[in-house]
């Protein structure tokens, strides 16, 4: 399978197709995940992009201070992120639709971190 072109800019990503270009802008990225062979981009809860790219290409190329790679499948936007819990198993909700998203236990410190970080420089700006 060809890899999708992807350009990676200050705020936004380019993804080029045989048929089309997408624009994507960072901010409304809910979250990126790997299912079935292809990467799925998120953009709103009815809306997203099959890319051929990897999740690890991908992360290398966002912005790191509001992306976070929660699990082996999954890179989430921290700016959209409204609830982080534990009912047995670590978890995050967004603020855009009622997907929750399983956080593994070894990246659940670095996603609160950054979660607290980023919601603390929001309030600064405010």
């Amino acid at each position: 399978m060809k890899e999708t072109k992807v350009s990676y800019l200050d705020n936004r990503m380019l993804i080029e197709e045989k048929s089309y270009i997408f624009d994507l802008i960072y901010n409304n990225i809910l979250y990126i995940t790997y299912q079935d062979y292809y990467t799925l981009v998120f953009v709103d809860k009815r809306n997203e992009v099959y890319i051929c790219q990897s999740l690890k290409k991908i992360m290398a190329n966002l912005p790191p201070d509001v992306f976070f790679m929660c699990n082996k499948k999954t890179i989430i936007n921290l700016s959209h992120v409204i609830l982080i819990g534990n009912n047995g198993q670590y978890f995050l909700q967004l603020d855009c639709n009622d997907i929750q998203i399983n956080i593994s236990r070894r990246n659940v410190t670095k996603i609160k971190k950054g979660f607290l970080s980023l919601k603390k420089s929001i309030d600064e700006r405010i």
